[in-house]
Order: C-alpha cells, then sequence, then structure tokens
C-alpha cells in the first residue's frame, strides 16, 4: 500500500512504477547477497589448514600462513614466550624444528641468532610461518621461568617485515 500524491489516504495499490521499483530492488538485493555468500564459500573452500605437531602438546590443524608463535599459542595452548611482542628481538619465543623446517628465514631472524651464537641452535617461531607440516620443540616457556605473562602480544603478520634469506646451509 502507498499514500496518494495528494497524501489524503491509501491506494488500494501500489502504483505500477513502485511495484517495478520495488521488485528491482529486492533481485538487487537477493544478488548481492547470493554474492557474498558464493565470495564467503570460496573462502571457507579454499582455506588450506597445516599440521603442527608439538612436541609434549598434539598434533593440530592451523591455518596456513599463520605465524609460528600465535599458533603455538593460539591453536596449540602452549604458553610460548615472546618477550619482545614478536620483532626478532629477545629471543625468547626459540624452538627446535624437529620436522618441516623452513629452507628461508628473516634477515631479522638470521642476525638475532648470529648475536646471540644461537644458529644452529634454534629458530624464532615469531618469524616463521606455517606454510607446511611441522613439528617443533618450542624452548622456552613463561611456566618455569616464574614471570607473569609471555610479553607483548605478537601482531598477526611478521615484524618487523621480513626480507627473506636462505638459511644458512650450517645449521642444525
Amino acid at each position: 500500500m502507498g499514500f496518494t500524491k495528494e497524501g489524503g489516504g491509501f491506494l488500494e495499490e501500489p502504483p505500477p512504477s513502485f511495484s517495478l521499483a520495488c521488485k528491482i530492488a529486492t533481485e538487487a538485493c537477493a544478488t548481492r547477497v547470493e554474492r557474498q555468500n558464493l565470495v564467503l564459500k570460496n573462502i571457507v573452500e579454499e582455506r588450506k589448514v597445516r599440521k603442527l605437531e608439538v612436541e609434549g602438546a598434539g598434533t593440530f590443524d592451523v591455518d596456513e600462513g599463520k605465524r609460528l608463535v600465535l599458533a603455538i599459542e593460539e591453536d596449540v595452548g602452549v604458553d610460548v614466550m615472546h618477550e619482545c611482542g614478536g620483532y626478532a628481538r629477545c629471543t625468547t619465543c626459540r624452538v627446535e624444528f624437529l620436522e618441516g623446517e623452513p629452507e628461508t628465514m628473516t634477515q631479522a631472524e638470521l642476525a638475532m641468532l648470529g648475536m646471540r651464537n644461537l644458529l644452529g641452535k634454534a629458530r624464532l617461531s615469531c618469524q616463521a610461518l606455517c606454510d607446511r607440516d611441522m613439528k617443533v620443540r618450542v624452548l622456552m616457556t613463561v611456566s618455569p621461568t616464574g614471570v607473569r605473562g609471555p610479553g607483548w602480544k605478537p601482531e598477526k603478520d611478521i615484524t618487523p617485515e621480513p626480507f627473506w634469506v636462505e638459511k644458512p646451509s650450517t645449521f642444525y
């Protein structure tokens, strides 16, 4: 129902132009919702997961491309240290790769491990992505240290912005 042009009452039937406009708007909205649903369906279907096995904790599905430090903390539930917030400055997020170690590392990780004499002994989980199935041993957790928490919350993306280099061949 609609108003008359004079605004004095209701019409029994809306004018044809009003009906057509409503029909077009309804179809456009339905088409937009269908497109959004298709996009969401594609995102869900394309979502890839990797297996992350953490020694002593089990094997877990993690989103491909997730920062390893966040996967260990959020998906696995291990209280891995990350005192600097994932900026490759403190080396408290150390892990040892038992399987699936990436062949590349960030320049920041290479520099920090070199400065701390940890090259060949550990990797920084804040500088690695879950881009393959992997098995790791977490080397520093909050529980035995007595500190209040793991440190600043790491960002979703690797920080500082990664510059990828080959892992030295003498590693492990």
